[in-house]
């Protein structure tokens, strides 16, 4: 067969273009890094590349969640941290205020202070993170807690129940947010509102109210009188105080409904065993210190009883309404809180486990995406280095191949 010199030029200049290609590809490799830089240089590893990447993009896309969570914990849990030392404080002014400690007279610096708190606690109740209340549950562009006026005489909530929930993982997610109604109002328990429990001590220690039973005359009930001690007759015809008992009168009064009856002549130790046998729900005591009856809810009835309501039958007391405990309701409110407060720091410590194991796999994915798509250097060199010397070799036998013709110098 006969060959032209048309197709020899053709052939050389076949042999010179697929040798550029060649070189520019280990050149291209060399400069790069990398062996895949078009689809077309390896295509099962270019597939291969796009897969790894993609778990890369939604590792990281975790990885991110998981960050965000645990800042938006850890402002959850400073502003629980607050709240409890705010309680913490509360809880003190009231022990001191309520169990007598200080006369009636210094009440009006411990309402001063619970009102401060009050505040305080409504505004940690509040707490933004990054623009968005925490403790608003979905509602996080509405401020959650307010209330009317100062001093602070009742507390609103303006959030929802909903969860504000992050993805962590394939197919798992997790509740980053306690919601204010639960953590702070008691959910479906109101004993358990921190904002009542605090002005409940507050109420008590304006109105000189304390932890026992008093008011024992037909005249307004001063804040020092008390009942008679036991070892004393409950004889009506005598003074106590400054204001006289109404003579030879017999009584009766009620505790949470229920009636307990007196009549002239007992001791306090039988009205006492009176008040503990009537099922009202509460267990009275005398106090030798205080010289007073006081009565302390049941808490461990079903349903628990956590206030105490006293009411006057005959006229013969001044009628009240004894608040009960305010303390143990404040206890109630402080343990509700911590328990949410320790979930949070399970929640915290839960999700940093959970970030180290995507931060291995991020590791682990760009090893895997490293080795399908990086270049093999010195092999990469090598290659160069040949394919180098094959161009300049098919330049060569190129210009051999295509000589000058008579044309070439005509033109």
């Amino acid at each position: 067969m006969r060959v032209t010199q048309m197709t020899m030029q053709q052939q050389a200049l076949n042999g010179m273009l697929l040798q550029f290609e060649r070189f520019s590809a280990s050149q291209r490799e060399i400069l790069s890094g990398k062996k895949i830089n078009t689809p077309s240089d390896q295509p099962v590893d270019f597939a291969r590349a796009l897969s790894i990447r993609s778990l890369m993009n939604e590792n990281d896309m975790f990885l991110n969640n998981v960050e965000t969570s645990v800042s938006w914990l850890s402002t959850t849990d400073n502003a629980l941290r607050t709240a409890s030392d705010i309680l913490q404080r509360g809880r003190q002014l009231g022990m001191r205020g309520l169990s007598e400690q200080l006369p009636v007279k210094d009440h009006p610096a411990l309402v001063t202070e619970l009102n401060q708190l009050l505040e305080a606690l409504v505004g940690t109740a509040n707490t933004q993170h990054e623009g968005q209340y925490i403790f608003g549950g979905q509602k996080t562009q509405v401020k959650p807690f307010t209330f009317p006026g100062s001093p602070v005489a009742s507390v609103a909530y303006n959030g929802d129940s909903a969860e504000i929930r992050r993805e962590i993982g394939a197919g798992r997610t997790v509740a980053i947010n306690a919601t204010g109604d639960k953590v702070f109002m008691g959910g479906a328990d109101p004993n358990l509102n921190v904002f009542q429990a605090l002005i409940n001590i507050r109420d008590q220690l304006q109105t000189g109210n304390r932890v026992s039973v008093r008011g024992m005359n037909n005249s307004p009930v001063p804040t020092d009188t008390h009942l008679i001690d036991p070892t004393q007759l409950l004889s009506l015809n005598r003074t106590q105080g400054d204001h006289a008992i109404p003579p030879s009168v017999n009584g009766a009064f009620t505790i949470n409904g229920v009636t307990v009856n007196w009549t002239d002549g007992q001791t306090l130790d039988t009205v006492i065993t009176n008040i503990n046998a009537s099922g009202a729900g509460v267990t009275a005591s005398f106090n030798a210190g205080t010289q007073k009856i006081t009565l302390v809810p049941n808490t461990t009835l079903v349903p628990p009883v956590t206030n105490v309501h006293i009411q006057d039958v005959t006229g013969n007391f001044t009628q009240f309404t004894f608040l009960g405990s305010p303390l143990a309701q404040l206890d109630s409110a402080i343990d509700n809180l911590r328990n949410y407060y320790a979930n949070e720091g399970g929640q915290v410590s839960s999700l940093t486990q959970v970030k180290t194991q995507l931060e291995a796999d991020k590791l682990s994915l760009v090893e895997r995406l490293q080795q399908v798509e990086d270049a093999d250097m010195p092999k990469s060199v090598s290659d160069y280095t040949m394919r180098q010397t094959l161009y300049q070799a098919a330049l060569n036998v190129g210009a051999k191949t295509v000589q000058p013709t008579l044309l070439d110098f005509l033109r």
